[in-house]
């Protein structure tokens, strides 16, 4: 396996550290593919996100990205041209509806099996979970994630007032739950698993909440 680094959301200064850890982990000579499309591009375009990212990632020494916005026809030879993958953030459920229709689930999974390196904010840590987690609102249903860190799912931006839905959430579904902080992150990979960032990671296991990894 290669290394996820699934990151709770936040801006560029709260991601600082894991963005740094992230630079220092991947090859730069090679390029690093974004993946915009859980946004929204009727409120934000994706050349605007494109351009953001490229500023965000610049003073880690990341100058050569590309953005992929259509992943029909997508390789597994195409991803390993790349030193990793970011996934930003918006609607998990509109970024696992896009990445199944084109097979595109598989082939990032083979990727990372293979060694890749795929950094998710928010919705593009949430995929990785067993299901994607909404707690509220008309997103209550599960939808099931690519299962990549078994048997966890992941809820992001979180905060303590969450601490309530998040155990109803975990003694419903009757499986854990990890709740990432703006900021925070959980790195994943053959070497186990280690939290990364300013912000803290929580696990929802139960009736109990950890603060260990």
């Amino acid at each position: 396996m290669g290394e996820l680094i699934l990151c709770g959301g936040g801006n560029a200064e709260q991601s600082d550290s894991i963005n740094q850890y992230f630079a220092e982990t991947i090859n730069k000579k090679k390029p690093l593919l974004y993946i915009p499309i859980a946004g929204d591009p009727s409120f934000r375009p994706y050349q605007s996100s494109f351009e953001y990212i490229k500023s965000m990632f610049a003073p880690y020494g990341i100058i050569d990205i590309a953005m992929w916005t259509n992943l029909q026809s997508k390789t597994l030879e195409d991803l390993q041209s790349f030193s990793a993958v970011y996934i930003s953030g918006g609607s998990a459920k509109r970024l696992i509806n896009t990445f199944t229709p084109a097979g595109f689930d598989h082939i990032l999974k083979q990727y990372i099996n293979d060694g890749g390196t795929v950094y998710g904010q928010s919705a593009g840590a949430m995929i990785f979970g067993q299901k994607i987690v909404h707690l509220e609102g008309d997103e209550d249903e599960e939808v099931n994630g690519m299962d990549m860190v078994h048997p966890y799912s992941f809820y992001c931006h979180y905060n303590e007032n969450d601490d309530a839905a998040i155990q109803n959430y975990v003694l419903k579904s009757k499986h854990s739950a990890v709740a990432l902080s703006e900021g925070g992150a959980l790195n994943v990979s053959d070497k186990g698993t280690s939290v990364v960032g300013d912000g803290p990671v929580y696990l929802f296991d139960g009736n109990t909440k950890f603060n260990e990894f």
